[in-house]
């Protein structure tokens, strides 16, 4: 598995499975359709599109491998938003907020606060 780097030279192309501007190849049109679950019959690019596909979804290694993956992606997120919540009560703390306020607005609970509010004050 090869890991990129911010050095690595990778072009990427963004195409809009719904765009309509600009012309694209009978390939592509029939990528993007495929993407869309509108599969062309008879294009050998989505042929084979389709062929890895399942050869893909039956490799159980690769299977566990993207749920793995999924899943410390979904972790990350989660605990950035966590941290955007804390930064949030933080700063409406610091601006003299109330607490219920800060807990309502924030989804964290009456408990997190007080104690992000004694943490500030022992910083003070």
């Amino acid at each position: 598995m090869k890991i990129f780097s911010k050095f690595d030279k990778i072009e990427k192309i963004i195409y809009n499975t719904k765009g309509t501007h600009g012309d694209v190849s009978a390939d592509v049109k029939a990528f993007l359709n495929a993407i869309e679950g509108k599969m062309s019959s008879g294009n050998i690019f989505v042929e084979k599109f389709e062929k890895f596909a399942e050869e893909i979804k039956a490799d159980e290694t690769w299977r566990k491998s993207y749920m793995q993956t999924a899943v410390r992606i979904q972790d990350k997120i989660d605990a950035g938003i966590e941290r955007g919540k804390i930064e949030m009560a933080k700063k409406l703390l610091e601006s003299g907020v109330s607490i219920k306020i800060i807990a309502n607005s924030s989804g964290l609970s009456l408990e997190e606060i007080h104690k992000l509010k004694e943490m500030q004050q022992e910083d003070q």
